[in-house]
């Protein structure tokens, strides 16, 4: 069994950093170390993307397989986090900040060709889920040549200098081959800094790879968009659907998003209302408004 103390200083109070469970699937990938990658209890700060390694052989990459087990997963937590509750915890803060965006204005979108020249795009950018104004929620990056890059869903959108955000999981395989994970839990203690509409990013992606997941609790930060100016803005008629606020923004990202608005009890809008479509300034929700309001406070939790 490989240890991930032996690749680099671990804190296992979660105050700093290590980049030693990369080091050890780096390690073990590479065949320069062989067995079960373990992660002792505590908690353990990540902030970069963990990437299992693979062969980048086109159109089928292969990668050895990979097992990381930890020393049990954290006891069912409260709304402060997994973090006093024992086990290992992989606190996963990459992608929390616009510094773990690749952000440009130049695109141009034809179909489910997505071109730009001021941007090449890597084949790191693979997996990456796309985030611009007519493009699905969920839409990554299938395959890149270049200038251009092949979207996962047809965009129907035809359209140039369009910003475009490109923004990965937290754990990324590609490559045909196993991922198991095994008793632990993965949270995410961050309260999102990124652009509006720009969440932070999911926990896993994988394509192609077998992945195993036992005994594991996924523990996310809400993805919840509110401060105490940004929605401030926002008004709605009574009986509307519809939502207007200027500072906060809406995307196409916002869609399926729960939406909260003012601290009346009962809140203004019915509970579970989400939203069917965003963009620019308004969002289109799936239950009228109990009255109409203005300068009102919203908070979106996806």
């Amino acid at each position: 069994m490989v240890d991930i103390r032996d690749f680099g200083p671990v804190d296992l109070t979660g105050a700093t950093p290590t980049t030693a469970l990369q080091n050890a699937i780096n390690a073990v990938a590479s065949g320069q170390a062989t067995g079960p990658i373990f992660i002792p209890a505590g908690i353990i700060q990540i902030t970069s993307q963990i990437v299992i390694p693979n062969n980048s052989n086109p159109p089928t990459p292969d990668q050895l397989s990979i097992r990381i087990v930890g020393a049990g997963r954290a006891a069912t937590a409260g709304s402060g986090g997994p973090g006093s509750f024992g086990g290992t915890v992989l606190n996963l803060l990459y992608g929390t900040t616009d510094g773990d965006l690749r952000k440009f204005s130049d695109a141009v979108l034809n179909g489910t060709t997505l071109m730009t020249s001021a941007t090449g795009f890597t084949s790191a950018d693979v997996g990456k889920f796309v985030v611009a104004t007519g493009v699905p929620s969920g839409t990554v990056i299938a395959s890149v040549s270049g200038t251009n890059a092949t979207l996962s869903n047809a965009a129907n959108v035809n359209a140039s200098n369009v910003a475009v955000a490109l923004q990965g999981a937290k754990i990324v395989s590609i490559g045909f081959g196993t991922l198991a994970i095994e008793h632990l839990t993965l949270w995410d203690s961050s309260a999102p800094t990124v652009t509006p509409g720009i969440y932070s990013v999911p926990f896993l992606y994988v394509t192609n790879t077998t992945v195993h997941l036992t005994d594991v609790v996924f523990w996310g930060n809400g993805q919840m968009r509110t401060n105490s100016n940004a929605g401030k803005d926002a008004s709605f008629g009574a009986n509307s659907t519809t939502i207007t606020s200027t500072n906060i923004g809406f995307v196409s990202a916002d869609a399926g998003a729960t939406i909260f608005a003012g601290t009346n009890q009962p809140p203004l809008f019915p509970v579970g209302t989400t939203i069917i479509s965003a963009s620019g300034s308004t969002c289109t929700t799936s239950q009228a408004s109990l009255g109409a309001g203005t300068n009102t406070t919203l908070t979106v939790m996806k």
